[in-house]
């Protein structure tokens, strides 16, 4: 017997993305980040979420994308890494919840090729869309989880 995963979807540039709802704290509007010194190019800074410091990072600079003026359809979403406390992702716009079967979920295919393919756990199909499952725990490296952890800390 198969178990129902709900996916969180968002778009990042042209790709439809997913990432399990399990893993998502909060949806918020994008807000004015404080940049932190010296931190990776994909790493956005800081905002302030309740009193507590929460590391940002930009997408669509992690995925390898042309840079975008922000709209008001982007947002951040707070999700919960294993390593680290809590960390906003900024993506272009959160689009819909699928709930699918595991079994619905497809193998990345080996003839995917670039940076971003490291990060993908499956596929799915949405009618005769393609989504691309994020392995969150992939998409950071265990030293920028832990310098994350630390901005956090903070």
């Amino acid at each position: 017997m198969s178990n129902e995963v709900q996916l969180a979807c968002f778009k990042v540039g042209e790709e439809m993305y997913a990432a399990d709802i399990m893993l998502i704290r909060e949806i918020i509007l994008c807000r004015k980040v404080t940049r932190i010194p010296n931190a990776p190019d994909f790493i956005e800074g800081i905002i302030n979420q309740r009193g507590k410091a929460i590391p940002v990072i930009d997408m669509r600079k992690r995925l390898g994308l042309e840079h975008k003026e922000r709209s008001r359809d982007t947002r951040i979403i707070v999700m919960k890494f294993q390593d680290c406390k809590r960390v906003g992702i900024i993506v272009d716009s959160v689009v819909k919840v699928l709930k699918r079967e595991e079994g619905d979920i497809q193998a990345v295919p080996r003839i995917a090729k670039g940076i971003e393919s490291e990060y993908l756990s499956g596929i799915v199909r949405d009618g005769e869309e393609m989504v691309l499952i994020l392995d969150m725990e992939r998409v950071l490296t265990t030293t920028e989880k832990v310098r994350l952890g630390e901005f956090s800390e903070q």
